[in-house]
């Protein structure tokens, strides 16, 4: 059981933290001002939580064989498969929300502070 969580957890890290990345590059690339850096990382993050959650219901859905989870545990760590699909199932979406959670609060501090710049007159 830990070990699938351990894997869930590693799974769910990667793809955020990819896309993550992805929308650090865009507001340093296209984010000519702090304002319109904000607004890129704000909407980036944005749609990084919506695709961690999107990602935590299709796994419910999968076949256990078919996951990362179950690809990357050795065949005799491998539980039955009616158990599998619950436990795999489970931490992916407890993994995924996690890192969504976590992406939607940045969005949130983003936006936040691309409003309060826009109140307080901060050049764009």
């Amino acid at each position: 059981m830990e070990r699938i969580e351990q894997l869930a957890f590693e799974w769910a890290a990667r793809e955020a933290g990819l896309t993550a990345f992805g929308v650090v590059v865009c507001m340093l690339v296209y984010g000519a001002s702090i304002d319109q850096a904000l607004k890129i990382g704000a909407l980036g993050f944005t749609l990084v939580a919506a695709f961690q959650l999107l990602r935590a219901r299709q796994i419910v859905a999968r076949a256990p064989e078919t996951t990362e989870i179950w690809a990357n545990l050795r065949s005799d760590e491998r539980p039955p498969r009616a158990v599998a699909q619950r436990l795999i199932a489970r931490a992916g979406t407890q993994a995924s929300c996690r890192f969504g959670l976590h992406a939607a609060r940045l969005s949130l501090c983003l936006w936040a502070f691309e409003i309060g710049g826009a109140m307080i007159g901060l050049p764009a």
